[in-house]
């Protein structure tokens, strides 16, 4: 639980996704990189701070997907 908000975190491998990889090509023209991440629509930066505090390492949100009405709406896409 991160700031009273549950994740699920995500790993992501862009040379294999066929899903969050092209959505992510369309909507910041690149991939994430290391210690980026994109998330659901439920997740954000805690008010006052500039990244999400995950695992004691610190997580910079490039984008959150459209609502999905599943858990995805809570979940995290990060590379490591």
């Amino acid at each position: 639980m991160l700031f009273g908000v549950e994740y699920v975190p995500g790993g992501l491998r862009a040379e294999t996704d066929f899903t969050i990889t092209p959505w992510l090509e369309k909507t910041l023209g690149h991939d994430i990189g290391l210690g980026e991440a994109v998330g659901g629509t439920h997740v954000f930066v805690p008010e006052g701070e500039q990244n999400i505090r995950l695992y004691g390492y610190f997580v910079t949100l490039k984008a959150n997907m459209e609502p999905t009405g599943t858990g995805l709406d809570q979940s995290m896409f990060l590379t490591f």
